[in-house]
């Protein structure tokens, strides 16, 4: 894929001398290992003459060396720094197949690499930052791309190809949550600036990654930034309940219940609709409920609930639920305020036969007076009635708008839908070929004289048909004259 570059590199090492193109000190090491595993180099010593004696210190000229300074150290392996050019051609041809075959082994590493993420490359046909969407075909490359990188284990390459992929998909919150997710567990600091970058420049509007961050922070003990952060986005999108809740969950955790009560109450007070509050005042009393213990109060925000809404199912459900709860044995003559309440509101005829139903479930397993169940039985009884009948009606009247027009046109002039005349059949048409009357003074015919033409009296072809197209030509105009 890449060899003429390779083959650039081998015409470079063997037009240049390989002092002059590599470090001194690789330089020294490559040389020291090729006059080590090459037989038949020896280093020559430029003005050198040879020594015949022990190894050790050499004293001046005219001076004896005293045995005790004579050193018994072997000498260096490493000879001597000389200009190649003085060398014979052996060695500096054995240093270039020596650098060369270490390029080599690089050389062919890099390539099986790039050739694994060569496809991956060649997808990529947008690198650079639009305000366009990209396609499908782009997103999903980038993704199979990164989990690739990702089983590869490198991080640096992961970092390196995150930011290439934020370039291109810097619009799109699920790389950065990606990009923040595999950070964490790497790098902190790393984590919390991708989340920066995410929410301040590229995603202010976007809930899910704030969220995310503010998690991120929390679990950090970063608290008064995971406020911030959620009070930010608030303020930026207002009307999300997702943001309230995380809000109200993120103070309850902390133990700051006083806070966690405000931000439901201004929830309530500030909603735009009147489902909003009843969604929110629904959340507030079982906060009071579950969380403070406070059950009078979360009675409190329900009844105010149904003041506002009194066609939310819910609210009753949830008061009927908080009074059924309460203590070891409900309060029977609580609960059926309860019930009283939700049956003289505004709610749908179905909604009331559900409540009068668990009306009557109640008080069969927890009332007291046996009058009272039967009283309560037989309105459920003529309740079901009147809802069935209703039922029957729209039934009905939903089966009249199937009729088609032109039906209902001749209903309405002739009052009833004429009907065609009878159908009358022809009279049969005498069978051809019958036998004369038997004489009775007449000889008896001669045994098993049977005429096999007669067919015991049977019609004819023509006559059957005679019969049948009168008959279906009949049914074919009553058929026209109702459709």
């Amino acid at each position: 894929m890449y060899s003429h570059h390779f083959e650039k590199f081998k015409d470079h090492v063997n037009t240049n001398l390989p002092k002059d193109i590599l470090p001194l000190d690789e330089f020294l090491q490559l040389r020291t290992d090729v006059l080590a595993n090459t037989p038949g180099i020896e280093p020559e010593i430029p003005g050198a003459e040879p020594d015949d004696g022990p190894p050790g210190v050499v004293p001046p000229p005219g001076v004896t060396a005293s045995p005790d300074k004579i050193s018994t150290k072997p000498k260096s392996v490493v000879p001597p720094f000389v200009d190649c050019m003085s060398q014979p051609d052996a060695e500096t041809l054995a240093i270039r197949d020596k650098l060369i075959s270490t390029r080599r082994a690089i050389y062919s590493t890099t390539e099986a690499e790039v050739s694994k993420r060569w496809t991956y490359e060649e997808g990529i046909k947008r690198p650079y930052f639009h305000v366009k969407p990209l396609e499908r075909v782009q997103l999903k490359n980038w993704k199979e791309y990164l989990d690739f990188e990702m089983e590869q284990g490198s991080h640096e390459r992961m970092v390196v190809l995150f930011e290439r992929c934020m370039i291109a998909c810097a619009l799109y919150e699920d790389f950065w949550l990606k990009y923040a997710k595999y950070l964490e567990s790497h790098s902190v600091e790393g984590a919390r600036n991708v989340y920066r970058r995410a929410c301040t420049i590229h995603l202010p509007r976007k809930p899910n990654i704030h969220l995310n961050w503010a998690a991120f922070e929390e679990q950090q003990g970063n608290l008064d930034g995971a406020r911030d952060i959620l009070k930010t986005l608030e303020e930026a999108v207002p009307g999300l309940a997702m943001v309230t809740l995380r809000r109200v969950s993120l103070e309850r955790r902390t133990g700051n219940l006083v806070n966690a009560e405000r931000i439901f109450q201004e929830a309530v007070e500030h909603a735009k609709d009147t489902n909003t509050a009843s969604f929110f005042s629904l959340k507030l009393a079982r906060f009071l409920a579950k969380t403070k213990a406070d059950t009078e109060g979360a009675k409190t925000v329900l009844k105010e609930a149904i003041e506002k809404d009194k066609e939310n199912a819910k609210l009753y459900l949830q008061l009927l639920d908080l009074e059924f709860q309460q203590g070891v044995r409900p309060d029977e003559d609580r609960v059926l305020q309860c019930f009283d309440l939700a049956m003289a509101s505004q709610l749908s005829a179905d909604a009331k036969l559900t409540f009068s139903q668990r009306k009557v479930e109640f008080l069969e397993d927890f009332g007291s007076n046996v009058e009272r169940l039967m009283t309560v039985y037989e309105e459920h009884q003529k309740l079901v009635k009147t809802h069935s009948g209703g039922k029957k009606r729209a039934q009905e009247g939903a089966g009249d708008d199937l009729v088609p027009a032109e039906k209902k046109h001749k209903l309405e002039e002739n009052g009833t839908m004429s009907m065609p005349p009878p159908m009358t059949m022809p009279p049969p048409a005498p069978a051809p070929n019958s036998l004369p009357p038997p004489d009775p003074n007449a000889a008896p015919p001669p045994s098993y004289n049977y005429n096999w033409s007669t067919g015991y009296n049977q019609p004819s072809v023509s006559q059957v048909l005679e019969l049948i197209v009168p008959l279906y030509s009949g049914t074919w105009k009553v058929a026209a004259s109702i459709f």
